[in-house]
C-alpha cells in the first residue's frame, strides 16, 4: 500500500476562473493551477501519515485471509511465536487421505478367509471386535431313533365274556364287538405294518419274536446294570438317546442299587410296529413293544445315603411293558430300549419317600408356633429413629396437655 496523505486547505477571498475535473487530474496538478491563479492567498500544511496494516485489516480480502502481504519482501516478524502457538490450528488444514492398497486387494482374492483375517490383524484391523459373541441354541437332531411311541395300543389283559349278562345284552355286545374288532386291527397292524416290513430288510430275514424276546431281556437286564454303575458308553449301546433323557436323572445326583432275581412269567411280543422317518423317505424304524414279568431288588439313596425308594433287600414283581427300538434301514442297526408303555389299567408308580420334609402331626396343638409374624430389628439407625419419633410424639401430647 502506498502512504495516505491528508490535506488541510485553507482559502481566502481569491478568485480563479480553473476548471477541471477531479477524476480526470491529480492532486500534484491541482495544487500547482490553484497556486498560480493566487499564489499569495492559499497557504496549505501537509501532513504525511503512514498506517502500518496487518492481517485484519478488510479492506483487502486477499491480505485478510493471509494470501497476500503488505510488503512481500519482509517475512512475519512473528513467526517463533506465531509458529509455536498456532501450530495446531495449522494442523487441521492438512487433510490425511488414506490411499487404497490396490496390492492388498488384488492377494486378497485368492486367500482364505483365515488367511484375510490374520492379514487385517497385522494392519490393526479386527474385523471381531464389536461382534457380539455367538449364542449356541443347540438341539438334538437324529433320524435313527423316533422321539415316541409310533403307537401306545396294548390289548386288555381281561378280555369280556363271549357272552354277556342279560340285563346288558346290548351294550356287552357292544362292548365285545369293539374289543374284537381293536384285536383284529391290532394284529393286522402287527402284520402288515411290522413284521412285513422288518423281514424286508437286510440281514432281517429270518426275524422271529421268540428268538426276539431272548435278546429283549438281556438289553433290559443289561441297561439296569450299566445304570446303577453310571457306565454311560455301555448305556448309549444298550437305550436310545429318549430313553437316556428319561433314565440318567434317576441316578445324577442320586444312587441305584438295581439286582435282577428273575423272571417270574414268559416275556411276549404284544405289539409291532415299523415306519419311515421322515415320512416316505425309506428311512425305516422298528419297534416292539414286550411285556415282561421281572422279580427285581432295587434301591435309590440321595446324595446324603437316606433312601428314597425301595430297599435293597427287598424283592419286588413289576409287570412291564418296555419298547424296543431298531434302525432297521441301516446295516448296523442293533435292538435298544426305547421307552415304556404304561396302559390304563396299570397301578401307579411308587412315590419318593422324602425324609428331610416335615410329616404332619396328628395333634397340631403341641407344636410351638408364633401366633403371627414378627418384626425384626433391622439396626441401631432404625431403633435410634423410632425412639426419636417416640420421644417427640411424647412431647406433643404433653403440650396438647
Amino acid at each position: 500500500m502506498y502512504p495516505h496523505f491528508f490535506f488541510i486547505i485553507f482559502f481566502g477571498s481569491f478568485d480563479f476562473d480553473v476548471e477541471f475535473k477531479v477524476d480526470e487530474m491529480s492532486l500534484t496538478s491541482k495544487l500547482t493551477l490553484l497556486g498560480r491563479q493566487n499564489a499569495y492567498a492559499l497557504s496549505a500544511n501537509i501532513i504525511h501519515e503512514r498506517g502500518v496494516h496487518h492481517h485484519m485489516e478488510r479492506s483487502d480480502i486477499l491480505r485478510y485471509l493471509g494470501i497476500k502481504r503488505s510488503n512481500t519482501a519482509k517475512a512475519n516478524r512473528n513467526t517463533h511465536v506465531n509458529e509455536k502457538k498456532f501450530r495446531q490450528l495449522r494442523g487441521r488444514k492438512n487433510v490425511m487421505i488414506e490411499l487404497p492398497d490396490y496390492e492388498f486387494e488384488r492377494k486378497g482374492k485368492d486367500m482364505y478367509a483365515d488367511d484375510m483375517r490374520i492379514a487385517m490383524l497385522k494392519k490393526g484391523i479386527n474385523v471381531n471386535k464389536d461382534v457380539a459373541a455367538r449364542q449356541w441354541n443347540e438341539s438334538q437332531l437324529t433320524m435313527q431313533t423316533f422321539g415316541m411311541s409310533i403307537d401306545n395300543y396294548i390289548p386288555p389283559e381281561d378280555p369280556l365274556p363271549l357272552l354277556p349278562e342279560v340285563s346288558q345284552i346290548i351294550s356287552g355286545t357292544k362292548a365285545k364287538a369293539s374289543e374284537v374288532g381293536e384285536r383284529v386291527k391290532h394284529r393286522w397292524h402287527n402284520y402288515f405294518n411290522g413284521l412285513r416290513i422288518i423281514k424286508k430288510k437286510e440281514g432281517l430275514q429270518n426275524f422271529k419274536t421268540k428268538n426276539f424276546v431272548r435278546d429283549a431281556e438281556r438289553i433290559y437286564i443289561d441297561a439296569f446294570k450299566a445304570l446303577s454303575e453310571r457306565n454311560k458308553l455301555r448305556l448309549l449301546g444298550l437305550i436310545t438317546e429318549h430313553c437316556f433323557e428319561k433314565m440318567w436323572p434317576d441316578v445324577e445326583n442320586r444312587s441305584l442299587v438295581w439286582e435282577f432275581v428273575e423272571f417270574s412269567q414268559p416275556s411276549q411280543v404284544v405289539a409291532i410296529r415299523a415306519g419311515d422317518f421322515p415320512y416316505k423317505s425309506g428311512n425305516y424304524i422298528a419297534q416292539i413293544t414286550v411285556k415282561m414279568h421281572p422279580v427285581i431288588k432295587r434301591a435309590v439313596y440321595d446324595r446324603f445315603g437316606r433312601v428314597l425308594l425301595g430297599h435293597p433287600e427287598e424283592t419286588k414283581s413289576n409287570v412291564e411293558y418296555v419298547l424296543f427300538e431298531n434302525h432297521i434301514s441301516n446295516i448296523d442297526g442293533v435292538w435298544r430300549m426305547h421307552d415304556k408303555v404304561y396302559p390304563s389299567w396299570t397301578q401307579t408308580k411308587d412315590s419318593i419317600h422324602r425324609h428331610d420334609l416335615l410329616a404332619r402331626l396328628e395333634d397340631e396343638e403341641d407344636i410351638d408356633r408364633p401366633a403371627g409374624p414378627k418384626k425384626f430389628e433391622l439396626g441401631i439407625e432404625d431403633r435410634l429413629r423410632r425412639e426419636e419419633k417416640k420421644q417427640r410424639e411424647k412431647e406433643a401430647e404433653q403440650d396438647k396437655a
